[in-house]
């Protein structure tokens, strides 16, 4: 079992992933995931993606660091897709037995994370917590 947060490099996606470390059991992996709308990526001509995925993954290694000092090991995946279906497709295949996300409007992409928590609430069938 594992735990999947869904990751923005925001500072509402970090709290989330500071919640997921309380919630987890001793040696559970947390994974954390970014998805690049792929449908939606004429919208966001503005947004250089690259470069906001980019700086993602480099928080994510200091996190990493920050984190192994207490002996928890995160993994971390960008997909490309449909929120939606790339965070429901991540947490069966990771067999998660919890989905956090943190409220606020996504940094990559600027699409509305609330939409999307509800959503995936309604269709995950496993539990879903968004962190305020």
């Amino acid at each position: 079992m594992a735990i999947l947060v869904i990751y923005d490099g925001s500072k509402e996606s970090e709290k989330a992933l500071a919640h997921a470390v309380e919630k987890r059991d001793e040696d559970e992996i947390i994974h954390l995931i970014t998805v690049i709308p792929r449908a939606h990526l004429e919208e966001f001509e503005e947004v250089d993606l690259g470069e906001s995925v980019e700086e993602a993954r480099e928080r994510v290694q200091v996190l990493r660091r920050f984190y192994k000092a207490d002996g928890v090991t995160i993994k971390y995946t960008v997909r490309e897709g449909e929120a939606v279906d790339e965070i429901l497709s991540a947490a069966r295949s990771i067999d998660a037995r919890l989905i956090v996300f943190g409220a606020g409007v996504s940094r990559i992409g600027k699409f509305q994370i609330g939409n999307i928590s509800q959503e995936v609430t309604n269709r995950a069938g496993r539990p879903v917590m968004v962190v305020r």
